[in-house]
């Protein structure tokens, strides 16, 4: 596969290549785990500076954003791997 030269470029995948891109091996699940919970970790951490309340706003979006992503991406790989071990039934 070539490089995507752009943001809004994509790739033309069929249903099981969709789903095979969306498996992650074990390693690849923890490190998005350790990810995830320095993420957490970080907006637990959080301190709103009266002084500043925009900066805590937008870092707290910031690392909302980053958990979002994360466990999207770990449930799209749960998701793909109930997927195959129970595939569906075509009627």
């Amino acid at each position: 596969m070539k490089s995507i030269p752009h943001t809004f470029s994509s790739y033309e995948l069929t249903a099981e290549e969709e789903l095979q891109g969306q498996l992650l091996n074990q390693l690849q699940q923890a490190a998005l785990q350790n990810l995830l919970c320095t993420v957490a970790k970080q907006k637990l951490e959080l301190v709103l500076d009266t002084a500043a309340p925009l900066a805590f706003t937008q870092q707290e979006a910031y690392l909302r954003g980053q958990y979002d992503v994360l466990t999207h991406l770990l449930s799209l790989n749960e998701m793909a791997a109930e997927t195959l071990r129970n595939p569906p039934t075509n009627q």
